[in-house]
């Protein structure tokens, strides 16, 4: 499928998606739910990314230019095009997830009324800036929409067609897509392999979580290189906790979200321990300090700091077919920070060597759970 612009033969790839966790992506006014291209190509670069993990960080710069465009001239603009075709109507948004979630409202002492979950306590958290604070209207789940993808080189077929499979099935879309916001799933790929990929789509017979094992070990793995360089967020030796099933993204999404509600409030105290989940954290009960990481000089002052990491955990929600909602957690493979650099506030205090003990004993909070190491 293709055509011929400005001389040059271009080949179009469409990608059938359905949202499976209320989607919070929005336009320029940072509120109207829109499906970006821009967003959604920024996913796809960094799935890209997690899945060459066995390039040098030079390299890897290098090749991922090649494919998604860079300021450099003689590179230029990236090598393909994104149009999502789905114009979102009334049926498709909802002004507030207190719409989905239960809730009774209170009165402060200074009489103000407020809404407090009386279920779904683990996905207020969750979701917490983008619901309990700012309620965000969503685009819900269930929408279905297309990516069309438009290539000027067809060298990158594969490299494109990976890097939205991978996003669909360990990422998602828009704000808090790393605590279960965003997820959506495949339905269909319209290019030349439509046999082949089609094939690959098929999940309505995974019902267990050996099922799932099953297809991750023939599906993904084939597509991650055996060597790796843990200097950027890679697949290769991530770490993937698959759950039971349950019949609705809510239940799936809150038998993982309740787990780390529970062991975030019981460890909030440990300052220097919680930003391995991810930073900035700011405390509350602590309200100069602002956990990042930092590097000092000799003397001890900080001289450089860096105030936002990604957490490595990614809370999904994968869909097989209409009634099999999978609760999974990804453990990224990556540093936290560069190795002269310690968790730290931006005031050198609580100073700490990053390590993985939390994050470890969180995991040995959730329920019963497969472990799939890529």
């Amino acid at each position: 499928m293709g055509q011929n612009i400005g001389g040059n033969t271009t080949k179009t790839i469409t990608f059938n998606c359905e949202t499976v966790t209320p989607v919070f992506l929005a336009g320029a006014d940072g509120r109207t739910p829109e499906l970006r291209p821009p967003s959604i190509k920024g996913m796809m670069r960094f799935w890209w990314r997690a899945l060459h993990g066995h390039m040098t960080i030079e390299n890897l710069k290098k090749e991922e230019a090649k494919i998604f465009g860079t300021s450099d001239e003689k590179i230029g603009r990236s090598k393909f095009s994104i149009r999502v075709n789905k114009q979102l109507i009334n049926n498709d948004i909802v002004k507030s997830l207190w719409e989905e979630i239960p809730f009774e409202e209170r009165t402060s002492k200074i009489g103000n009324k407020y809404k407090v979950p009386k279920k779904y306590e683990g996905i207020s958290y969750l979701l917490y800036s983008i619901f309990m604070v700012n309620e965000r209207p969503y685009i819900k789940s269930g929408t279905l929409f297309s990516i069309q993808v438009s290539l000027y080189n067809d060298e990158i077929l594969q490299e494109l067609i990976n890097s939205v499979y991978v996003l669909a099935f360990f990422g998602g879309l828009g704000s808090r897509n790393r605590r279960g916001a965003g997820s959506f799933r495949l339905r269909q790929i319209i290019s030349d392999k439509d046999e082949h990929y089609q094939k690959m789509l098929d999940t309505n017979n995974i019902l267990s979580v050996k099922d799932l094992e099953k297809y991750i070990k023939s599906n993904i793995n084939p597509m991650i290189n055996s060597c790796f360089c843990s200097s950027y967020s890679v697949l290769k030796n991530s770490k993937i906790y698959i759950l039971d099933p349950k019949n609705n993204w809510k239940d799936a999404l809150e038998i993982i979200g309740e787990p780390f509600l529970s062991f975030r409030k019981t460890n909030k105290a440990r300052v220097s321990d919680t930003p391995n989940f991810g930073f900035p954290v700011v405390h509350k009960n602590y309200p100069k300090i602002t956990m990042g990481a930092g590097h000092t000089n000799d003397k001890g002052n900080v001289v450089d700091f860096i105030e936002r990491r990604a957490s490595p955990l990614i809370f999904k929600v994968i869909k097989t077919n209409d009634m099999t909602y999978f609760p999974v957690i990804i453990w990224l493979n990556s540093e936290l920070a560069p190795s002269n650099y310690n968790i730290m506030s931006k005031y050198g205090h609580n100073v700490k060597r990053p390590n993985e003990k939390i994050i470890t004993e969180f995991l040995t909070t959730i329920p019963k759970k497969l472990e799939v190491i890529l």
